[in-house]
């Protein structure tokens, strides 16, 4: 396979118009969608387009067999993708033909006057009231303006490209028209131009990256985004798709797995140049990548840590808020300076104890910026907008952002075999990682040697406990489902207790906690990693920013040993967990970045109330 670029240019006369879902100008009701200064379509407007001009070929190409028609099928679910067929263990339909976010004019708006429309009322011939509405224009009525973009596709050769961008061109001038308002005379699309070259893989070199020890055991990631991201969050079956900053190991994987195997749960490799990744997946660790700004200096980059729970606010000796960290209290409740200390629960965002947790941990503040966008399903034959099918996403700004993980090979015990993968990785990210989350966003990536934390920790066991901070969701109530939901936390502390005494062997005993759970379900999980449990049922995470307190308990050196593993490889599964190391059946393995942990980090210390300001209550 060849990766191909199609540069396309599509010459649209004005008035043109993509709505923007974000604020706009006082006194504009619809204002334009714009990539910077410059007015912009959305790739998926463009696709949208492509998928209803090609079904209708498809449907004419089969009505109407002749000779010297095309013989090849247009196959629009293959090329531009399609939703996961029911009763397929949710196999994903992933298009084949990645558009660019957004496709942009190549002069700057021309116009600075809005454009208005009104309602005219059917039984008075009058002006309805209310009914005025005042439209961004960019450009003049009959002014031609190009939009550019591409599309890239891995084709077989040559002549299947050739063919590919006489269909786009065939598919874009058969649209006739983009973007809203198109029965008014909006959008008319005047000539489409595409242009076709081979692309060339070449490294997105950092300036300034050290030398990397081709057998070390950890490695560093950077990633920039070409575009904004989307990793959603669970959500209730609503329209909205909210955006985590940071993404999961999980999602990385998937990303290298779809470059490096032949197709979707296959164990064949795509290239020769991957065999020794292939070969050692299973044993690949990937953790999550969490966003810093663009201005630091490579050399000086440090992993952002996740705030511990155990921090509060309260205030100080002179009745200044200030941050402190109530992990070593042994008492389960107290006062601090005869106030009662605040949770980060109660945080306002933004305020004066989230900016003192982001400045101790190296979360980027201010983080990166959000912004909605909404698409709708369109009526081929109406060209109006499906009932039902609108949804906005929430994506979040990589422009000022690069975002750091880390990959674990410490489970490949040969260090040649680790070598030849470290190589086999280099070659990969010659090439970017593609299709990352809603956005279908592409990461060029590098490896670097491991990225330091931003807070530093103690020795593994210190004043004779370890306290154990999650940096990423951790299954560790594998069997909640006895639980109550209010008023349960003896039994809380005893199951969790348990899993700390399972994963520890015995050696580590839990004194205390400060955690949250998360629920998470639903039936895409449910037919992709659940479908042989007689039974269905959501799973309950521990959220990252869990504190677990641990005191040794028998064998010192056997307790360090543990905290090691956990340290360097990441949290096991509890004994008897439901589908256990087998990412088939549970995807909250730590081969996929879960149960990421830092131990007895400085800040439980370092801010920790002192004796006088402290008042435990029993």
């Amino acid at each position: 396979m060849t990766t191909y670029r199609f540069e396309v240019r599509i010459s649209i006369e004005g008035p043109v118009l993509s709505q923007a879902a974000d604020s706009h100008e006082l006194g504009i009701d619809t204002a334009a969608r714009r990539a910077g200064d410059r007015p912009a379509l959305p790739g998926n407007l463009i696709r949208g387009n492509l998928r209803h001009a090609w079904a209708e070929f498809e449907a004419l190409t089969r009505a109407y067999p002749a000779a010297g028609a095309e013989t090849l099928p247009w196959a629009p679910d293959y090329w531009l993708g399609n939703p996961s067929q029911k009763g397929l263990n949710n196999r994903p339909e992933r298009a084949r033909l990645r558009f660019d976010h957004d496709w942009i004019a190549e002069r700057p708006s021309s116009v600075e006057q809005p454009r208005h429309r009104i309602r005219i009322d059917s039984a008075t011939g009058a002006v309805a009231r209310g009914m005025l509405q005042v439209i961004d224009s960019p450009f003049n009525a009959a002014e031609v303006n190009v939009f550019v973009g591409a599309i890239e596709a891995d084709l077989e050769d040559d002549d299947e490209a050739q063919t590919m961008a006489t269909r786009i061109r065939k598919g874009l001038e058969y649209a006739g028209s983009l973007g809203a308002m198109k029965t008014a005379g909006y959008g008319r699309i005047c000539d489409v131009e595409v242009e076709l070259t081979p692309v060339v893989a070449a490294r997105a070199a950092v300036q300034g990256g050290p030398p990397l020890d081709l057998k070390a055991t950890r490695f560093g990631l950077l990633l920039r985004f070409d575009r904004p991201i989307c990793i959603a969050r669970p959500h209730a079956g609503n329209n909205r798709y909210e955006s985590e900053d940071h993404v999961p190991g999980s999602v990385l994987r998937g990303a290298i797995a779809a470059r490096i195997f032949q197709s979707d749960r296959s164990d064949l490799c795509s290239d020769p140049r991957f065999d020794a990744i292939c070969a050692h997946f299973r044993n690949l660790r990937i953790m999550q990548a969490l966003p810093v700004p663009a201005s630091i200096d490579v050399s000086a980059l440090r992993r952002p840590v996740v705030p511990p729970f155990s921090l509060v606010e309260a205030p100080n000796s002179y009745g200044a808020n200030h941050l402190y960290d109530v992990a070593l209290k042994q008492q389960s409740a107290g006062l601090i300076h005869n106030r009662a200390p605040a949770f980060f629960l109660d945080w306002k965002w933004g305020g004066a104890a989230d900016l003192q947790s982001a400045t101790q941990c190296g979360l980027s503040r201010p983080a990166p910026a959000r912004r909605i966008e909404v698409r709708t399903a369109i009526e081929p034959c109406r060209g109006v907008a499906k009932d039902s099918a609108l949804f906005a996403t929430e994506v979040v700004s990589t422009d000022e952002h690069l975002w750091l993980a880390e990959i674990d090979l410490a489970d490949i015990p040969n260090a040649d075999d680790r070598s030849r993968v470290v190589s086999a990785l280099q070659a990969l990210l010659d090439g970017p990682l593609r299709q990352i989350g809603k956005t279908k966003a592409n990461a060029n990536a590098q490896l670097l040697p491991s990225f330091a934390p931003h807070v530093q920790c103690k020795d593994l066991v210190q004043d004779g406990i370890a306290c154990v901070c999650l940096q990423s969701a951790a299954r560790l109530l594998p069997d909640p489902y006895g639980l109550s939901g209010t008023g349960g936390a003896a039994d809380l502390f005893k199951r969790y207790a348990e899993t700390w005494k399972d994963l520890s062997f015995g050696h580590l005993t839990l004194l205390r906690f400060f955690a949250r759970q998360d629920l998470i379900g639903g039936g895409y999980l449910r037919e992709r990693f659940w479908s042989d449990r007689a039974a269905y049922n959501p799973e309950l995470l521990t959220s990252p920013g869990s504190v677990f307190v641990l005191r040794l308990e028998g064998d010192k050196a056997e307790a360090i040993k543990r905290l090691k593993d956990w340290r360097d490889k990441g949290l096991g599964q509890p004994t008897g967990a439901p589908g256990g190391d087998d990412w088939r059946a549970n995807p909250y393995i730590r081969q996929n970045g879960f149960g990421e942990v830092l131990i007895n980090l400085d800040l439980h210390w370092q801010l920790a109330p002192s004796e006088e300001a402290w008042h435990g209550l029993d």
